[in-house]
């Protein structure tokens, strides 16, 4: 499975989601869903979110984690 893109890659314009698909079950249901709050993220962006939620927000433990140190101050400007 490919990881989920969130901007288009011609335009950097949020995407919307058309289709969703349970390969378990074989239900799909299509429309216009939009991804929120993710959608607006970079890989980047989601990359940290990744490492905050499997670091329980501990910012320290983050600080390890990272090659480049990283101060709270750093992590609250970044406006997720």
């Amino acid at each position: 499975m490919h990881p989920l893109i969130t901007r288009d890659p011609v335009t950097g314009n949020e995407l919307i989601v058309t289709r969703l698909e349970s390969p378990q079950s074989g239900i799909v249901i299509e429309g216009q869903f939009s991804l929120g709050w993710i959608g607006r993220l970079t890989r980047e962006q989601l990359d940290f979110v990744e490492l905050l939620v499997k670091n329980r927000g501990n910012i320290q433990n983050l600080r390890k984690t990272w090659i480049l140190p990283i101060t709270r101050p750093a992590v609250v400007s970044m406006k997720l």
